[in-house]
C-alpha cells in the first residue's frame, strides 16, 4: 500500500491498524514521547502486553534541532504515567523509563509479536536499534518504525534489513517482516 504523505496522527492510526490485522498479543514501542501511538495500541483486542520504552531525556534530533528540554521530557513522562494508571489498562501497560538498548535486557530472544521504533533518529542509533531489537521479535513477526523520510533513519534501516526487504507507507512507516 502507498499513500503520498501521512500526517502525524494518521501514521498513528496505519500502526495501530497493522497491528491489530496480525492479531499482536505483544509489542513493544521504541519512542513514546506523549504516548499519542500507545493510546491507539492498547485497546487492541488480541493485545495482552505493551511495553512502552523511552528515556524521556532532553533530546536534540537528526537536523540537531533542539526538540525538547528536560523539563519537558519529565513533564512528558508524568503525563504517560497518569494516563497508563488507568485501572482497565494498568495490568497490560509496561512503562521503561530507559534507552532502547538499556532496556532490550529484559527481553528473550524471539519474544516479541510486534516492535515499533521511533526512537533517537540519529544514523548510528537507529542501527542500533534495529540490531538489538530484531533477535527479540518472533519470526515471522513485524519490525516497524517512523520518519522513513528522514535519509538518516532510511540509510539506517535500508543497511540494516536491506531496502528491497522494506515496504513502506508513504514516506513516513517502514515495516519489515522477519
Amino acid at each position: 500500500m502507498k499513500i503520498k504523505k501521512l500526517s502525524a496522527g494518521l501514521y498513528r492510526y496505519e500502526i495501530q491498524q497493522l497491528a491489530k490485522k496480525e492479531k499482536v498479543e505483544t509489542i513493544v514501542e521504541i519512542g513514546i514521547y506523549a504516548g499519542d501511538l500507545s493510546r491507539l495500541l492498547f485497546p487492541i483486542k488480541t493485545l495482552k502486553t505493551l511495553y512502552m520504552i523511552d528515556p524521556w531525556k532532553e533530546y536534540t534530533n537528526y537536523k540537531n534541532k533542539l526538540m525538547f528540554s528536560q523539563e519537558d521530557a519529565d513533564l512528558l513522562y508524568e503525563s504517560v504515567k497518569c494516563w497508563s494508571e488507568i485501572s482497565f489498562i494498568k495490568d497490560k501497560v509496561y512503562i521503561m523509563r530507559k534507552t532502547s538498548i538499556d532496556a532490550s535486557i529484559y527481553f528473550n530472544n524471539n519474544s516479541m509479536d510486534f516492535i515499533h521504533i521511533d526512537g533517537n533518529h540519529h544514523y548510528d542509533e537507529v542501527k542500533a536499534d534495529i540490531k538489538t531489537w530484531l533477535p527479540i521479535l518472533k519470526p515471522g513477526k513485524l519490525l516497524t518504525g517512523d520518519d522513513y523520510h528522514a535519509e538518516c533513519v532510511k540509510s539506517a534501516v535500508d543497511e540494516s534489513l536491506g531496502a528491497k526487504n522494506i515496504k513502506s507507507i508513504g514516506n513516513k512507516i517502514w515495516i519489515y517482516r522477519k
